[in-house]
């Protein structure tokens, strides 16, 4: 496996466009719009939109603006981005795929969990509950080899480090236990562990990367070695936000 750098250069976000801070370390959402208006003597207007986005495999949307991307880490075959959100009132409770058989275990597909997050002050004492929720669309074509991770009852997805070279070999997930302030309003997030690791041996380690804190994880920006959302998995990153209580 070839050694690879981290890349965060301006990649095409496909479905969501959340709001970035610390520009430095973090992906740069491409959202020009080139408007050309030409308008000749009789009258005739040509108007011209350029957006990358496809509708056609991205039916969520991001629930607000509220979003706050992490760091996309890159593998060197990356071609293109999608971000996946989950619907308002989730969070993210972990990812599934499906990979390349042993030895090598190439990350080949890779979708997000949500789960819905409720919370009751009815007894004094704040209480969360987490549920089934929405399976975001799966991104990547390759591999038979099913596999799983989500976090602990009452957890959500906060971070992630891995290993990659021309594409993911291996990904492992940070969870966090959330608790509910009933006086100030709001969800608050405990100290993170991280999930058994998934992958092969191959590939270089990169350090771990994390929601900032008092946030969570509610999108997936899943990148493939390939258009068209085929080939290996060759991106990853997260978005995250506070959750306040109403």
């Amino acid at each position: 496996m070839i050694p690879l750098t981290l890349a965060l250069a301006a990649l095409t976000l496909t479905a969501c466009t959340p709001k970035e801070s610390d520009t430095a370390s973090r992906e740069e959402v491409d959202t020009d719009t080139d408007t050309d208006t030409d308008t000749d003597t009789d009258t005739d207007t040509d108007t011209d939109t350029d957006t990358d986005t496809d509708t056609d495999t991205d039916p969520l949307t991001c629930p607000d603006e509220d979003v706050v991307l992490t760091a996309t880490y890159v593998a060197e075959r990356h071609a293109e981005l999608f971000t996946d959100c989950c619907p308002d009132g989730e969070v993210l409770v972990g990812f599934s795929g499906e990979s390349t058989a042993d030895p090598d275990y190439y990350i080949g597909k890779l979708r997000g969990i949500c789960g819905v997050l409720a919370g009751s002050c009815e007894t004094g004492t704040g209480s969360v509950e987490i549920s089934a929720g929405t399976t975001l669309p799966t991104r990547g074509a390759n591999g038979d080899v099913a596999w799983e991770r989500t976090c602990p009852e009452g957890e959500v997805v906060v971070g992630f480090s891995g290993k990659a070279g021309w594409w993911f070999d291996g990904l492992t997930f940070s969870c966090a236990p959330l608790e509910l302030d009933c006086e100030g309003s709001l969800f608050t997030v405990g100290a993170p562990t991280d999930l058994p690791a998934y992958g092969g041996a191959g590939g270089v380690s990169f350090d771990a990367i994390a929601c900032e804190p008092g946030t969570v994880g509610v999108t997936a920006s899943i990148g493939t070695g390939y258009a068209e959302g085929e080939g290996f998995i060759t991106a990853f990153g997260l978005g995250c936000k506070a959750l306040p209580f109403e």
